[in-house]
């Protein structure tokens, strides 16, 4: 009988310290290494972009002039930092410069650089740079 009620406590434990887990920040940014300005239409999630569930909005049209980082979007997650979040919060990046659209995957956690600044909080930025835009 003992041993049931201690593991009653235990688990009702495991559930209270796991539900105060506290949220993850995470910050996004896009640097335009290119000679003019680019334009970023974003598709983004709410929720996992990994699942039918998922809530999806856009953000239309942020224009990042030539040599300059941009904050592109700031979310948060419940489970420890991860540079694969990209995946979740993005469901499609599309940038142009000029009159050329990239056709670079963007979302791929490969392009961009993952940095944790805290315990609690991370920075990604993803590069954009002239050859992006050169035809294959």
């Amino acid at each position: 009988m003992k041993k049931k009620g201690l593991y009653l406590v235990i688990m009702t434990l495991s559930v209270i310290f796991w539900r105060c887990d506290p949220d993850r920040y995470y910050d996004y940014f896009i640097i335009n290494s290119c000679d003019e300005a680019i334009n970023v239409k974003i598709e983004a999630c709410s929720l996992n972009c990994r699942t039918k569930h998922a809530h999806k909005y856009e953000i239309l049209d942020i224009q990042i002039e030539p040599n300059t980082t941009q904050l592109i979007l700031s979310d948060t997650y419940f489970q420890p930092l991860q540079d694969y979040m990209i995946e979740y919060f993005f469901e499609k990046i599309t940038i142009v410069k000029g009159t050329d659209t990239s056709k670079v995957n963007y979302v791929d956690k490969d392009l961009w650089e993952f940095k944790k600044t805290s315990k609690n909080h991370a920075n990604s930025y993803l590069t954009v740079r002239p050859e992006d835009f050169e035809n294959e």
